[in-house]
Protein backbone atom coordinates (compact mmCIF):
# COMPACT_ATOMS: atom_id res chain seq x y z
CA UNK A 1 0.00 0.00 0.00
CA UNK A 2 1.45 3.41 -0.91
CA UNK A 3 1.37 6.29 1.49
CA UNK A 4 -0.37 9.66 0.45
CA UNK A 5 2.02 12.78 0.06
CA UNK A 6 0.35 15.38 1.36
CA UNK A 7 3.04 18.01 -0.09
CA UNK A 8 1.20 17.97 -3.29
CA UNK A 9 0.97 21.76 -5.21
CA UNK A 10 -2.77 21.57 -4.88
CA UNK A 11 -2.90 22.13 -1.45
CA UNK A 12 -3.08 25.39 -0.34
CA UNK A 13 -3.71 27.18 -3.72
CA UNK A 14 -6.38 29.48 -3.73
CA UNK A 15 -10.13 29.00 -4.08
CA UNK A 16 -12.91 30.39 -6.02
CA UNK A 17 -13.88 32.61 -2.93
CA UNK A 18 -9.99 33.58 -2.31
CA UNK A 19 -9.73 34.50 -5.86
CA UNK A 20 -13.20 36.78 -6.04
CA UNK A 21 -12.37 38.48 -2.78
CA UNK A 22 -8.86 39.44 -4.24
CA UNK A 23 -10.54 41.06 -6.92
CA UNK A 24 -12.94 43.13 -4.91
CA UNK A 25 -9.98 44.31 -3.10
CA UNK A 26 -9.78 42.23 -0.05
CA UNK A 27 -13.61 43.07 1.11
CA UNK A 28 -15.20 40.07 2.37
CA UNK A 29 -19.39 41.19 1.24
CA UNK A 30 -18.48 42.09 -2.08
CA UNK A 31 -15.95 39.01 -2.52
CA UNK A 32 -18.78 36.17 -1.46
CA UNK A 33 -21.37 38.63 -4.02
CA UNK A 34 -18.86 38.37 -6.94
CA UNK A 35 -18.39 34.62 -6.55
CA UNK A 36 -22.05 34.19 -6.73
CA UNK A 37 -21.97 36.80 -9.58
CA UNK A 38 -19.49 34.84 -11.54
CA UNK A 39 -21.06 31.61 -10.81
CA UNK A 40 -24.33 32.89 -12.14
CA UNK A 41 -22.55 34.59 -15.11
CA UNK A 42 -20.62 31.16 -16.02
CA UNK A 43 -23.93 28.72 -15.62
CA UNK A 44 -26.83 31.05 -16.67
CA UNK A 45 -28.24 29.38 -20.02
CA UNK A 46 -30.80 32.78 -20.25
CA UNK A 47 -28.38 35.74 -20.21
CA UNK A 48 -30.38 39.43 -20.92
CA UNK A 49 -29.14 41.81 -24.16
CA UNK A 50 -29.78 45.38 -23.36
CA UNK A 51 -27.43 48.59 -24.24
CA UNK A 52 -24.83 46.36 -26.35
CA UNK A 53 -24.28 44.34 -23.47
CA UNK A 54 -25.05 40.62 -22.13
CA UNK A 55 -26.68 40.88 -18.51
CA UNK A 56 -28.18 38.51 -15.32
CA UNK A 57 -30.81 39.95 -13.62
CA UNK A 58 -32.52 39.47 -10.16
CA UNK A 59 -33.92 41.40 -7.13
CA UNK A 60 -31.68 42.86 -5.06
CA UNK A 61 -32.78 40.75 -2.38
CA UNK A 62 -32.45 37.31 -4.30
CA UNK A 63 -28.82 38.48 -5.06
CA UNK A 64 -28.11 39.01 -1.28
CA UNK A 65 -29.93 35.51 -0.20
CA UNK A 66 -27.96 33.95 -2.24
CA UNK A 67 -24.87 35.31 -1.44
CA UNK A 68 -25.23 34.57 1.90
CA UNK A 69 -25.61 38.42 2.95
CA UNK A 70 -27.77 40.54 4.72
CA UNK A 71 -30.12 43.36 2.97
CA UNK A 72 -27.56 46.00 4.87
CA UNK A 73 -24.73 44.22 4.21
CA UNK A 74 -25.24 43.80 0.61
CA UNK A 75 -26.83 47.46 0.13
CA UNK A 76 -24.00 49.24 2.42
CA UNK A 77 -20.75 47.29 1.91
CA UNK A 78 -20.72 44.53 -1.17
CA UNK A 79 -22.87 47.07 -3.61
CA UNK A 80 -20.74 50.13 -3.24
CA UNK A 81 -17.16 48.19 -3.34
CA UNK A 82 -18.27 46.51 -6.25
CA UNK A 83 -19.70 49.33 -8.58
CA UNK A 84 -16.48 51.09 -7.80
CA UNK A 85 -14.74 47.75 -9.73
CA UNK A 86 -14.69 48.35 -13.48
CA UNK A 87 -14.91 44.83 -14.79
CA UNK A 88 -18.75 45.18 -13.30
CA UNK A 89 -21.50 47.13 -14.15
CA UNK A 90 -24.36 47.04 -12.20
CA UNK A 91 -27.80 48.63 -12.85
CA UNK A 92 -31.34 49.19 -11.48
CA UNK A 93 -33.64 48.48 -14.75
CA UNK A 94 -37.00 47.03 -15.27
CA UNK A 95 -37.77 44.01 -18.15
CA UNK A 96 -40.84 45.72 -18.64
CA UNK A 97 -42.97 48.73 -17.91
CA UNK A 98 -45.12 46.92 -15.32
CA UNK A 99 -42.86 44.86 -13.45
CA UNK A 100 -40.21 45.88 -10.67
CA UNK A 101 -37.18 47.01 -10.71
CA UNK A 102 -34.34 44.48 -10.98
CA UNK A 103 -30.88 44.68 -10.13
CA UNK A 104 -28.74 43.62 -13.63
CA UNK A 105 -25.45 42.62 -13.62
CA UNK A 106 -22.90 42.51 -16.27
CA UNK A 107 -19.60 40.87 -15.79
CA UNK A 108 -16.17 41.48 -18.45
CA UNK A 109 -14.23 38.15 -17.93
CA UNK A 110 -11.17 40.02 -19.57
CA UNK A 111 -10.84 42.94 -17.43
CA UNK A 112 -11.77 41.10 -14.26
CA UNK A 113 -8.77 38.20 -14.96
CA UNK A 114 -6.52 41.91 -15.54
CA UNK A 115 -7.31 43.30 -12.36
CA UNK A 116 -6.19 40.44 -10.32
CA UNK A 117 -3.41 41.22 -7.59
CA UNK A 118 -0.42 39.40 -7.61
CA UNK A 119 -0.64 36.96 -4.52
CA UNK A 120 2.92 37.63 -3.53
CA UNK A 121 1.22 41.06 -2.94
CA UNK A 122 -2.03 39.89 -2.03
CA UNK A 123 -0.90 38.22 1.38
CA UNK A 124 0.64 41.09 2.69
CA UNK A 125 -1.73 43.27 1.83
CA UNK A 126 -4.48 41.21 3.63
CA UNK A 127 -1.96 40.35 6.91
CA UNK A 128 -2.10 44.23 7.53
CA UNK A 129 1.48 44.71 6.23
CA UNK A 130 2.34 47.85 4.26
CA UNK A 131 3.21 47.30 0.61
CA UNK A 132 4.80 49.87 -1.62
CA UNK A 133 1.93 51.78 -3.77
CA UNK A 134 -0.83 50.38 -1.53
CA UNK A 135 -2.81 51.86 0.85
CA UNK A 136 -3.67 50.48 4.13
CA UNK A 137 -7.28 49.51 4.38
CA UNK A 138 -9.69 50.00 7.79
CA UNK A 139 -9.81 46.81 9.80
CA UNK A 140 -13.41 47.89 10.47
CA UNK A 141 -15.34 48.79 7.93
CA UNK A 142 -17.67 50.77 9.90
CA UNK A 143 -15.49 52.81 11.93
CA UNK A 144 -15.07 56.73 11.17
CA UNK A 145 -13.41 57.45 9.12
CA UNK A 146 -10.10 60.37 9.84
CA UNK A 147 -11.85 63.21 8.16
CA UNK A 148 -14.78 62.48 10.15
CA UNK A 149 -12.73 63.03 13.94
Amino acid sequence: MQKKNFSGKDWGSPGAFAISRNHADGDIAAGILLCRIQYRWNFSKRKLHRHGKEWVAMSRSNWAREAGLTDAEMKNRALPRLRKCEFVDIRQMRLSPREPKLLWVSLDLDLLKANTTPWDMYDPIMKGMKVIGQEKKSAYPYGKSDEAK
